[in-house]
């Protein structure tokens, strides 16, 4: 069950980050780079809070700790969907959402894993 609230609540922050990344680099012509730094930034908020109260129940933990520990995984992902789309679109000229869909697939096995075992584990097994 757990798996799938992880998948339900990542798919709703694929929706928010596409959309963003799509008004951005679309509409707004923001280079690509910086196109995807806003809507990353935009659409972890969402993911942190929701995989924190609906995937990982971890209400009344410790907050900072999780945050902090979320910041580092979401720059870790960040940095491989990153670099996920330069090398998909920008050294092999993928369709550029594509290059994104892929770096976001290329991060959910090590999202999953690092923020079950890590950010958000159970205080008995600290």
């Amino acid at each position: 069950m757990k798996i799938f609230r992880f998948l339900l609540i990542g798919g709703l922050t694929f929706i928010i980050y596409y959309s963003i990344l799509w008004i951005c680099f679309d509409y707004a012509t923001i280079p690509y780079p910086l196109s995807v730094a806003i809507a990353y930034s935009a659409a972890i908020i969402f993911h942190f809070f929701g995989n924190k109260k609906i995937t990982f129940n971890a209400y009344g933990s410790k907050f900072r700790q999780q945050l902090f520990r979320y910041i580092l995984l979401a720059l870790l992902n960040y940095v491989i969907q990153l670099f996920t789309i330069k090398f998909c679109y920008g050294i092999y000229g993928i369709n550029f959402y594509i290059s994104a869909f892929m770096g976001v697939l290329s991060t959910m096995i090590t999202g999953y894993f690092l923020m079950n075992f890590w950010v958000f584990k159970k205080r008995g097994f600290e």
